[in-house]
């Protein structure tokens, strides 16, 4: 039991992983047990309904770090974002910090317009979005503009940190 302690519970393998195959999912369990879901043996309603939910998701995820300030514009601008970058073929819609943060972080670390940095990064290209996102002034600049709104977001809540119990 403890030589499983170490592995990942579960690894799930796509087609697009260095050792997926065409056509199924893979779940290793950390104790190497593997069930594989093969896309043929799934009935077509079935299949559907997998797309629905897998679109569902990746674009909801898109905007998660916006729920808890409520940020609806730059929410319907990301679903916007999202949807169109996966119609255009790229998978990275909705990366981490969402796009709307990276447009705005682009913004005003270039001083352009938020409208012609979004419309420049919805037409990147996997690669160039990657080696952006990777770039260490846009990451810290994401970060300020998390901890930004981290600390908005405590100053309108009613909870003290005193009032924590954390069973000490």
């Amino acid at each position: 039991m403890e030589a499983n302690m170490d592995k990942k519970f579960l690894a799930k393998i796509t087609p697009y992983d260095a050792d997926g195959s065409e056509g199924q999912v893979r779940f290793v369990l950390g104790n190497g047990q593997e069930v594989v879901a093969r896309l043929e043996d799934f009935p077509q309603d079935i299949r559907d309904r997998l797309a629905y939910h897998g679109i569902s998701q990746k674009v909801g995820d898109s905007v998660s770090g916006l729920s808890k300030e409520r940020r609806f514009g730059d929410a319907y601008a990301t679903l916007q974002d999202s949807v169109a970058m996966l119609v255009a073929g790229n998978w990275n819609a909705g990366r981490e910090g969402g796009s709307s943060d990276l447009v705005e972080a682009l913004a005003k670390l270039k001083k352009l317009p938020v409208e012609d940095v979004r419309v420049a990064v919805k037409r990147m290209d996997e690669d160039t979005l990657k080696r952006v996102m990777a770039n260490p002034a846009v990451k810290a600049e994401i970060a300020k503009m998390k901890a930004k709104r981290a600390t908005e977001a405590a100053k309108g809540t009613l909870d003290s940190v005193a009032d924590l119990d954390i069973g000490i």
